[in-house]
């Protein structure tokens, strides 16, 4: 019987995934990141294993201000992060869970979206690591929503009511990412894997929790 160690597709896996971790930051290391302004902070990613941000972003001049810094920082984690999601789908033994992840900044952004259309500003900057593109995701939800499909379709529909009612905008952001865990909790089930259902539900959980305690504030 070939052992598990002996496929060369799991060897490559746990091989690419041990390279991986040199980027993992440490307790010391996060509190030094703490201290340093959004520069230093990039350096010391650098030293950990991660491409410099002006690499990723197409440059960072060293005159420009903190502002312009900070925006090209957000793009480059979510570069980072679109890019770990493409890596471990192509890693996984279970596509129908890596698929998942970018979904869950779909649904944040429409949360952003819908959020600032409930009430009355701009909508803030969005994450670009998602399966939709914000500008694309913007123009739906400025359509009424109707050309939205899957999950983003069921999110939408489970939110705008709230702006229709005039209630509290910050449970719009609650009822779109309730939505990821829910779906995300039936294909934990479907796929039989306990340790997934159980993240799942403990993100409902907080998710509950956190409409809860923001209704009952508000009604105080």
């Amino acid at each position: 019987m070939t052992l598990l160690s002996e496929h060369t597709d799991y060897a490559f896996a746990v091989g690419r995934i041990r390279a991986l971790e040199c980027k993992l930051l440490d307790r010391p290391t996060l509190v030094r990141l703490l201290d340093e302004p959004l520069p230093g902070v990039c350096r010391i990613l650098e030293e950990h294993g991660y491409p410099p941000v002006g690499e990723v972003c197409g440059g960072m001049p060293e005159d420009r201000d903190e502002s312009f810094i900070s925006e090209q920082f957000a793009d480059f984690k979510d570069r980072c992060l679109a890019d770990t999601f493409a890596e471990l789908a192509h890693l996984s033994a279970h596509p129908e869970i890596t698929s998942l992840l970018p979904l869950r900044y779909d649904c944040l952004n429409l949360g952003w979206i819908l959020k600032a259309k409930a009430a009355g500003e701009e909508t803030p900057r969005l994450f670009r690591c998602g399966t939709v593109a914000p500008d694309l995701l913007q123009r739906l939800v400025n359509e009424e929503g109707t050309e939205l499909s899957g999950l983003l379709k069921e999110a939408y529909d489970h939110a705008f009511p709230l702006i229709e009612a005039g209630a509290d905008v910050r449970l719009i952001g609650c009822r779109t990412i309730a939505v990821y865990w829910r779906h995300f909790l039936r294909v934990a089930r479907a796929s039989n894997l306990e340790f997934l259902r159980l993240l799942a539900t403990y993100h409902i959980d907080g998710v509950n929790l956190s409409t809860l305690v923001r209704l009952k504030h508000d009604a105080e």
